[in-house]
């Protein structure tokens, strides 16, 4: 497949940050059977602390700070419920192979994108406020209202979609910053070539980009 144009979109640099740093603050744990707004208030804050203080250790170097954040990356997310989620209804079509390769590659992908992320970018010294909390499903999704505070520089409202599994579980669904949707964001792009080249054709992209790393 012949294009230039890469899958992941030229979205403003400071929403791709909120977005990201959305995602190091949180790490998958397992409450109560019935997850309550306190659960999720919880799961934010304690280990929203954790990994700002993990961006503030000036005694780390750059390398070591990507690699415990890529680390925290791993248990953040259940990636294969964001790739399914991200793939969509093409999910469904998709054979066994292809998923797994997919998945696959789609990590790969978002490990790169942080680590570039994180080459480029100074932490040090943010600080977020909790604000409110949203029940849009019950006993299964929540949205928790964030500000991130850095010093020197405009705060930046962020939202996080907070899914309890089946396995009671809670975990990160999606970051919205800016108007930016991480699931959905991915989905359009994934969705669009899906739709000009087959399941196969995403893959193939894919392959690509992740060889280009």
């Amino acid at each position: 497949m012949n294009s230039n144009k890469p899958l992941l979109t030229m979205l403003s640099r400071r929403g791709l940050i909120a977005a990201m740093l959305g995602l190091f603050m949180v790490v998958s744990v397992r409450p109560a059977a019935a997850a309550s707004d306190d659960d999720v208030l919880a799961f934010t804050k304690t280990l929203g602390d954790a990994v700002v203080e993990l961006l503030a250790d000036q005694t780390l170097t750059s390398q070591n700070r990507t690699d415990q954040l890529i680390t925290l990356l791993d248990g953040a997310i259940d990636l294969q419920i964001l790739g399914k989620a991200v793939l969509a209804r093409h999910w469904r079509t998709a054979t066994e192979i292809q998923r797994e390769e997919y998945l696959g590659l789609f990590r790969e992908l978002a490990v790169a994108q942080v680590s570039d992320i994180l080459n480029s970018y100074s932490f040090g010294g943010e600080t977020y406020e909790i604000g409110k909390i949203v029940n849009l499903r019950p006993d299964r999704l929540w949205s928790v209202h964030t500000t991130i505070i850095r010093p020197d520089s405009p705060e930046i409202a962020l939202q996080w979609v907070v899914l309890k599994k089946k396995t009671g579980d809670l975990v990160l669904f999606d970051v919205k910053a800016e108007e930016f949707s991480l699931v959905n964001t991915k989905r359009d792009e994934f969705g669009s070539v899906v739709s000009r080249h087959g399941i196969d054709g995403l893959i193939d992209e894919l392959r690509q980009q992740v060889a280009a790393l």
